[in-house]
């Protein structure tokens, strides 16, 4: 096995303890490969140092944690509690551990967010060094609180196409003029040492 995703939902919730023990018995139990990539997906809230540690403990060699925007009032607004100074702490602590690869995934078209935020998110996101990062269309799903924010008229209409189509064409030139490598239509990975295993054989032929 070459690659194994801990995530679909918020692992990092769990306590330090679990965490470790969760990933001992995943990569006692399962037949690894000596390269295998082990990811765990998370959030910064509640994600603090004894979880990081615990997770690296326990096997972890790669996080994907969900960012989504830096700026905090469009954070506050879609539900996130963490402000921009506590994500940018947070994630240079755990790149700063040079133990583990990690990833974020940013969401562009959210309601009002405008291509000048969109730009410093990429910005923010360049300024940490990390290894990889997803760019992601913002799906707003009919009946969904966001959806349902927007009729009442207490939050302003998502992006159209047209507008996410720009957002998504700034962010790939910012990132290629930064040398990011694109790994696959949403990816782009700093160095050789972001992989993105468990994308590339989730969308391959034996999926």
């Amino acid at each position: 096995m070459h690659a194994v995703y801990i995530g679909g939902g918020t692992p990092t919730a769990l306590a330090a303890p679990d965490l470790q023990r969760l990933l001992k018995h995943l990569t006692a139990a399962l037949p690894l490969a000596n390269d295998c990539e082990i990811t765990v997906e998370g959030r910064i809230h509640h994600f603090n140092a004894d979880k990081m540690a615990a997770c690296l403990e326990g096997g972890a060699n790669r996080f994907s944690i969900g960012v989504q925007t830096f700026d905090t009032e469009l954070r506050q607004a879609m539900g996130r509690m963490a402000g921009r100074e506590s994500v940018m702490a947070a994630l240079d602590r755990l790149s700063g551990l040079d133990r583990a690869v990690v990833v974020i995934d940013l969401i562009y078209g959210f309601p009002g967010q405008t291509m000048a935020m969109w730009r410093r998110d990429i910005a923010e996101f360049l300024s940490l060094s990390l290894d990889g990062v997803d760019l992601y269309q913002l799906n707003v799903f009919k009946g969904s609180p966001l959806d349902k924010a927007v009729v009442r008229g207490d939050m302003p209409p998502a992006a159209d196409l047209p507008g996410q189509a720009r957002m998504f064409a700034e962010g790939v030139d910012l990132l290629s003029g930064a040398r990011y490598r694109r790994l696959s239509m949403s990816h782009w990975g700093r160095t050789t040492r972001e992989r993105n295993i468990y994308n590339h054989l989730m969308k391959g032929p034996s999926a």
